[in-house]
């Protein structure tokens, strides 16, 4: 088996294990480590996948699939939201080593082709269409509550502590939360590392001051 072969089995097997689904009735894309779409996001080792399976019984709306994404190594580490392990992919993007690292809006890219669910948010969006991110560079002003501190939308950036954490802070919207006066949900994203790269994610709303 070449190594993009062994990561993707490796995938297969957790996805199937983590989900409580048969790998029989799993389907794992891309077929190949050259696809676009796929092929961009490899970090290190790590290749990415996207996992799905019909729901049963099918709804009479919106996505009939479930759709989970991740990474995986030919040695078979895999990343997956509902593990809580994206230190691992930070880890293969050297985040904690600035000289090495990728840059912050390469790695937030990778994060959110990643994150399905509302960023930070319960995975109770399971099974559902992908919310569709956008990755905000500029705009504002805005205030964040609940303490009211006003912000311009700014492109992703990193901030490393004397301690060795780091935390990857960006901007983004979510076209699929759209409110019934036509408003696009905005949000300002915390992806804390600690120095032996566990990761938490914390996000906040925006509410724009003026036009965007």
């Amino acid at each position: 088996m070449t190594p993009f072969d062994r990561a993707k089995a490796a995938f297969l097997r957790e996805v199937a294990a983590v989900h409580h689904r048969k790998a029989s009735g799993i389907h794992v894309a891309p077929d190949g480590d050259d696809y676009t779409g796929f092929a961009e996001y490899q970090t290190g080792d790590l290749f990415a996948f996207e996992a799905t399976w019909p729901i049963v019984p099918p709804p009479r709306e919106g996505a009939r699939e479930v759709t989970v994404r991740g990474y995986a190594s030919p040695s078979g580490d895999v990343v997956l939201e509902a593990k809580k392990n994206l230190g691992l992919l930070l880890q293969a993007a050297n985040f904690l080593e600035e000289t090495r690292s990728l840059s912050p809006k390469t790695l937030t890219e990778r994060l959110l082709w990643l994150l399905l669910v509302e960023l930070g948010q319960p995975t109770s969006r399971a099974g559902l269409q992908p919310p569709n991110h956008l990755l905000l560079e500029q705009g504002g002003p805005f205030v964040i509550p609940p303490d009211a501190e006003q912000r311009h939308i700014v492109p992703p950036y990193v901030e490393r502590r004397a301690d060795g954490s780091g935390s990857l802070w960006f901007f983004y919207q979510n076209l699929d939360s759209v409110g019934v006066n036509g408003s696009i949900s905005l949000h300002r994203a915390e992806v804390r590392c600690t120095k032996d790269y566990q990761v938490t994610l914390h996000r906040t709303s925006l509410v724009a001051m003026s036009g965007f």
